[in-house]
């Protein structure tokens, strides 16, 4: 049997802006999952409880833990190998996601550019899109993230 391993991209070089990664993994989110995160977080707004309040409607799934389930999707096709993480520009949650939503993930490749101060590393960001079972989109975070490159660049500056 010939199968591929699937190799990140570890390297600046391997970033190019336009590529779309659709990710294959795909996330079912729970009651649980979302009643484990928001008595983690500390974050127990009523809307999390409906069933409490004796109004049975579809449970909204905790925008915290919609990026943590989307991100997480993201990050073995993005920055896995990264040096670290450096901020978010936004991050927007466009629709509700509920609980019993499949979750999937798809990452746009916006920029990269050269490190200022380290010719032997680069900023790369990306825009990832999280989109439950019938494609609506969830989530839009956009993100940097720094890593190394092939050969230390000595011309300065390159954004792409």
């Amino acid at each position: 049997m010939n199968t591929t391993r699937y190799q990140y991209p570890g390297y600046f070089e391997d970033f190019q802006p336009g590529i779309v990664i659709a990710h294959a993994q795909r996330r079912v989110v729970t009651e649980t999952d979302n009643l484990l995160f928001s008595r983690l977080s500390g974050h127990e707004h009523p809307s999390l409880f409906p069933y409490a309040a004796g109004a049975p409607q579809p449970v909204a799934v905790l925008p915290f833990l919609l990026l943590s389930i989307c991100g997480g999707i993201a990050v073995r096709a993005t920055s896995q190998g990264a040096i670290a993480n450096l901020g978010w520009e936004y991050v927007r949650f466009p629709q509700h996601a509920h609980v019993g939503d499949e979750l999937r993930a798809v990452t746009s490749i916006d920029s990269k550019r050269l490190s200022k101060s380290n010719p032997a590393r680069g900023v790369v960001t990306i825009i990832t899109y999280g989109l439950n079972q019938h494609d609506a989109v969830v989530l839009e975070a956009k993100r940097s993230f720094l890593v190394r490159t092939r050969v230390p660049a000595t011309n300065g500056d390159q954004k792409q």
